[in-house]
């Protein structure tokens, strides 16, 4: 396995634990909001943005690791990329 390889596939590696691990807290939190609707009703109106902004931030993600490996380029991911790299 080459190095550039390699660099790319820690960085998905990365990139699909940090997706796994924020999509199961939004879902928890989505959980929460819908039945606790009636306690806290600004949290349910807090929380689907909040959602959201999560999701497209980890589609732009994405986009950038597929423009990067097209490229052959070893730039890292914003936020993730050096953390995926020295975990992994």
């Amino acid at each position: 396995m080459t190095t550039i390889s390699h660099f790319h596939k820690k960085q998905f590696v990365g990139l699909v634990i940090c997706a796994l691990s924020l999509q199961g807290i939004l879902s928890l939190v989505g959980y929460w909001s819908s039945h606790w609707i009636f306690p806290f009703p600004l949290l349910g109106v807090l929380v689907y943005p909040f959602m959201w902004a999560i999701r497209i931030f980890l589609a732009y993600e994405l986009v950038l690791w597929i423009q990067s490996v097209s490229a052959g380029k070893h730039t890292h991911l914003p936020w993730i990329g050096t953390y995926a790299d020295k975990a992994l």
